[in-house]
């Protein structure tokens, strides 16, 4: 950090003399200074408070084995180098997260130090209070895999938008599929036509009317 300080201020210096010869006073050239410093404490004060210096790959999800908790598994990157594993049975228990070996033992408690440096993790809930836990390495790692499965569910369901009207919840929702000439269509298929178009904008309508929430991004009308 303090090399990249030096050279924060060094690249100060040169715009400060640069500029000087110009039109910059020695007043300016402070403020010029003090700004690029703060624009460099933004950044690594950014750097030190998010996950991303760790990484999980090589992840084995099982839908099927998950009860109480997502059943996974996957390798710990911090720093672009492997340290570790995590594991989790899907019965109710904590994440288990374990060095690779020893040469990596000494990368691994650092990495479990710099998570109890970042901000609480929240979860944030539409009908109940935001749920605010203490950062640490399991916490983290579960947090990071969740994102990662919320980003495989929002792909897998922008695939379902082509099949159908999708309603419900993001979590929990049904897919209401049409047929032509009693063959399955597309969503894009029926847009084509006017008539397919009302027809499509009518069964929405119904649906909201039940109670409904259409998740569809697909359609050009207002839903």
């Amino acid at each position: 950090m303090s090399q990249n300080f030096n050279t924060t201020l060094n690249a100060v210096g040169l715009f400060g003399v640069v500029f000087s010869k110009k039109t910059l006073t020695d007043f300016n050239k402070i403020k010029f200074g003090i700004l690029i410093y703060l624009l460099y404490l933004c950044i690594v004060i950014k750097k030190i408070t998010t996950m991303e210096r760790i990484k999980l790959k090589n992840i084995k999800f099982s839908e099927w084995n998950s009860e109480e908790t997502n059943c996974f598994q996957s390798d710990i990157y911090f720093d672009n180098k492997k340290v570790g594993f995590c594991s989790n049975e899907g019965r109710g228990g904590n994440t288990h997260c374990q060095w690779i070996s020893v040469d990596t033992k000494e990368k691994f408690k650092e990495m479990e130090e710099y998570c109890k440096t970042l901000p609480d993790i929240v979860y944030k809930f539409n009908e109940r209070e935001d749920l605010v836990i203490k950062s640490d390495l399991e916490n983290v790692v579960d947090r990071i895999f969740e994102e990662w499965l919320e980003q495989k569910e929002d792909k897998k369901m922008e695939k379902n938008f082509e099949k159908g009207i999708c309603f419900g919840t993001k979590h929990h929702y049904q897919i209401s599929s049409f047929k032509v000439n009693g063959k399955p269509t597309t969503i894009s298929e029926i847009l084509k036509s006017q008539v397919g178009v009302f027809k499509l904008r009518t069964y929405c309508d119904n649906l909201k009317r039940e109670g409904h929430t259409i998740l569809n991004t697909n359609l050009p009308f207002e839903i």
